[in-house]
């Protein structure tokens, strides 16, 4: 498992996606949260895919993007 970034710079967009999270902004968790499922799956880090899809797909649903959410959530399932 080799991961493109450092890790930290991908450890600091999950906690951005977290920050905006709370705040309710959810097109940040989606630009954040995608990055880092970016990331993942370039590292082919299974569990990491599925903890990013999943917040993805939380994300969509907020945002009533009911397709992009399941596309998610789909994602999440398989892997």
């Amino acid at each position: 498992m080799t991961w493109q970034r450092p890790i930290i710079d991908i450890r600091y967009a999950q906690l951005r996606a977290a920050r905006a999270q709370r705040a309710g902004h959810w097109h940040l968790v989606v630009q954040h949260a995608d990055y880092c499922l970016e990331q993942a799956e370039y590292a082919d880090d299974r569990r990491a895919i599925r903890y990013f899809a999943d917040k993805l797909s939380l994300a969509y649903r907020h945002m009533a993007m009911f397709d992009k959410a399941e596309h998610y959530r789909n994602l999440n399932a398989v892997r």
